[in-house]
């Protein structure tokens, strides 16, 4: 396995995502397991951002890391593309091909109602 380097972000939330943050953070205080136990009980307000944060943070990093390749041209508009949808859907093939998808997500016409004019 590939040892892993813990980095330090800073991420400035407003009132509203404080807020949801805080109301998570009383969820996971109240959260039992099924030995009976809370063992969030104390988890502060930091270390519940960074049990949300932590998880699936692999593809969030990625997907900002070739984000800042595309903006600064690292990497050109196709290579991005094909990256994230890589990261999105690693190794996942839907079975519906991808002609036949086109087809059946494509937007319906508006219906015409009302007047002939």
């Amino acid at each position: 396995m590939k040892e892993l380097t813990e980095l330090t972000v800073k991420f400035l939330l407003d009132e509203d995502m404080l807020e949801e943050l805080e109301e998570l953070q009383r969820g996971f205080h109240e959260w039992k397991n099924k030995d009976g136990e809370y063992p969030f009980k104390d988890f502060s307000l930091e270390k519940t951002f960074n049990a949300v944060m932590i998880s699936g943070s692999k593809t969030y990093v990625r997907e900002k890391i070739n984000y800042a390749k595309f903006q600064i041209g690292l990497i050109d508009r196709d290579t991005y593309i094909k990256k994230v949808s890589e990261i999105l859907t690693p190794e996942e093939k839907s079975p519906v091909p991808p002609a036949q998808m086109e087809k059946d997500h494509r937007p319906r016409k508006p219906e015409r109602k009302g007047p002939k004019l």
